[in-house]
Formats: structure tokens, sequence, C-alpha cells
């Protein structure tokens, strides 16, 4: 995942609900992909905290980060 140095002054990170000039990569947006392009947020690398589920039947298997988003 490429990491970018400079927050975009014109963006809130999702999670933390800040602009704050720190380390951030591109999220994806679900739904959003067109062709080979896709829709992307920017958001802190601080800020994300990834837990990987396993399905007990084997079948399936999801990154998973859950949080409550702060107001703007």
């Amino acid at each position: 995942m490429r990491t970018f140095e400079r927050f975009p002054n014109n963006s809130m990170c999702p999670i933390c609900g800040t602009n704050d000039d720190k380390v951030c990569v591109l999220v994806a947006l679900a739904g959003t992909q067109h062709d080979n392009i896709i829709e992307a947020i920017p958001t802190h690398l601080g800020c994300i905290n990834l837990t990987y589920y396993d399905d007990i039947s084997g079948e399936a298997s999801m990154l998973l980060q859950k949080f409550i988003k702060k107001e703007k």
C-alpha cells in the first residue's frame, strides 16, 4: 500500500475527523469501481487499526476496521 507524506489540504480523515498533516493512505470506497478506476479517501495511516477475520468454514476472510466516527 502506497503511503503519502502529506495529507491533502481539502480532505478530512474519515476516522479521526481531522485534517492533520500526517502520513496517509488512500482507502478505496466500496461500490465506486468503474473498469480499473476506483474512488478513494485519504486516511491517516496512524488511525487505521485492522483485524483479520477468518470464517470458521474457511470460505471467507476479511480485514476489518471498526470505529466510531468523531464529529467534525
